[in-house]
């Protein structure tokens, strides 16, 4: 019989920590980055998540980053951010000017590298995708978003890759 209370309870408060997970709406950032030409890492995946609720009035650790290239998972480069480094992140994406960005975006050449930057706050997901973003980014209105691209690049300790 205390089995089943002590199961019936760790249920309930499993539910209500998911509910409250749920609610909270945790945020998601993810980077890629795709060569046209390149075969070695050719397709760099940066994926920044949040993992747990802010666990002090400092704003300890709360996400984390992982990388693939190429399709395989590179530990070495996997860390912990800070929530501050989270939030800068996602609120320069936010605060992009897309409208001039589309504007301003024509003519390009073909050969170069794609650079999708998508942001979840759930159930909400926004994703930009641009051309080669270090090319001419004054003219086609893309420095916020270079340097987006370049701050998680270097979060990471991958500017070389880029």
């Amino acid at each position: 019989m205390k089995d089943k209370r002590f199961l019936l309870c760790f249920s309930a408060l499993t539910v209500l920590v998911s509910g409250m997970v749920s609610a909270r709406g945790y945020r998601d950032m993810t980077l890629e980055y795709e060569h046209s030409m390149r075969l070695e890492n050719k397709v760099i995946v940066i994926s920044l998540e949040e993992i747990a609720p802010r666990l002090s009035e400092n704003e300890e650790l709360i996400a984390k980053g992982v990388v693939w290239i190429d399709g395989v998972e590179r530990p070495e480069y996997a860390r912990v951010l800070e929530a501050q480094e989270f939030d800068q992140l996602f609120s320069k994406f936010l605060d992009l000017d897309i409208k001039d960005m589309v504007n301003y975006g024509a003519g390009v050449p073909g050969d170069g590298f794609n650079v999708t930057i998508t942001i979840k706050s759930h159930p909400i997901t926004v994703s930009i995708k641009t051309w080669t973003p270090d090319y001419n980014p004054e003219r086609r209105k893309l420095e916020e978003f270079y340097a987006i691209t370049m701050d998680i690049f270097k979060l990471f300790g991958l500017e070389e890759l880029y």
